[in-house]
């Protein structure tokens, strides 16, 4: 069980205080499953950020959503010694009381890697 404090946005949003709440679980033979809830309950952001030649007006926005990913390495692929391939799969959601700041994401990697 894993406790954030930060100000890192959780998703691709804007920042602000975020609470996370989340957990880390090994799969045998799988990988890694890690999951977490998240709250920013005191952002602000401007009610409409692209206007131009007026006062911009600040508004309170609350955010909250989930995700969960999914890490799994590969040690020596094809035999080669030193080497290891990586997968990484994220999906996330967030949702806020401004409809431009809902979120939606998901987020594949692959990576192959060398020890020295």
């Amino acid at each position: 069980m894993k406790l954030y404090l930060s100000t890192k946005p959780p998703i691709d949003e804007v920042g602000g205080f975020t609470i996370d709440l989340g957990a880390t679980y090994r799969l045998p033979e799988i990988g890694i499953l890690d999951g977490s809830f998240f709250v920013s309950p005191f952002a602000k952001v401007y009610e409409n950020s692209y206007a131009v030649g007026v006062d911009r007006v600040e508004t309170d926005t609350s955010k909250f959503g989930a995700k969960i990913g999914l890490m799994t390495t590969y040690m020596a692929p094809f035999n080669f010694k030193n080497w290891s391939t990586t997968a990484l799969v994220i999906l996330s959601k967030g949702e806020s009381n401004i409809n431009f700041f809902d979120t939606e994401a998901v987020t594949i990697g692959g990576f192959i890697n060398y020890r020295f």
